[in-house]
């Protein structure tokens, strides 16, 4: 099982791609700076744990943006974000070489169900996941150990057979060793999971890691 955010996606690229695209369509005939732009809404995001209302005022009130109002640049954000949706690495050939070697696999992230579900259609992997859970639909988010116990009922897999993938170690990897998971947390710049015993670096090392647990992938 995989998270989404800085795990399958590229968020801090597609964000990126993303903010410069919403500056050229909606601010660059104003008195902003495209580069202060930038870097305001990437610090107030914090890394997509700060809800795009609350950046969006902040961005209104900062720039003097008065005629605008945060909720539509919200829904702009929600309609266009996908079509910059930047895939890590690696990441159709390691799902379809997981589904080939007959694994389940499902996709467990926090977030709204428009902006994720139109994230994994961009990217193109929701034919891959036996089982998808989104917060926003399901009623709780990670770490709650209820999105993680009804993946694996879902999936009727015991949490010992069961590996976890995910780049933040309190909501991906803690939460998922606590309820029996290995967690291997995808490294990245955003968060410390250096003490944890599985980790890698880019998805393709999950297909190694793998071979060297002597599990077939053939």
């Amino acid at each position: 099982m995989f998270d989404l955010d800085e795990t399958l996606l590229n968020r801090e690229e597609s964000l990126k791609r993303f903010i410069g695209d919403q500056y050229n369509r909606l601010f660059s005939g104003l008195m902003v700076n495209k580069e202060d732009f930038s870097s305001k809404f990437i610090e107030w995001d914090q890394h997509g744990y700060v809800w795009k209302d609350e950046v969006y005022s902040k961005i209104i009130d900062y720039f003097s943006l008065n005629h605008f109002h945060a909720e539509e640049l919200v829904q702009d954000y929600l309609l266009n974000f996908g079509r910059h949706a930047v895939p890590y690495s690696g990441l159709h050939h390691v799902l379809s070489t997981l589904k080939r070697a007959g694994y389940l696999l499902g996709l467990i992230t926090n977030g709204r169900e428009d902006l994720q579900s139109s994230t994994i259609k961009a990217l193109d992997i929701e034919h891959f996941f036996d089982l998808i859970l989104i917060s926003e639909s399901f009623g709780v988010k990670k770490p709650d150990p209820r999105i993680f116990v009804h993946a694996l009922n879902e999936l009727h897999v015991e949490a010992g057979d069961a590996i976890y993938v995910g780049d933040h170690p309190n909501n991906d990897i803690e939460a998922a060793i606590r309820c029996g998971m290995t967690g291997i947390w995808k490294q990245t710049d955003c968060w410390d999971g250096q003490d944890y015993q599985h980790s890698i670096k880019e998805l393709p090392d999950l297909l190694s890691f793998l071979k060297e647990k002597d599990i077939n992938l053939s």
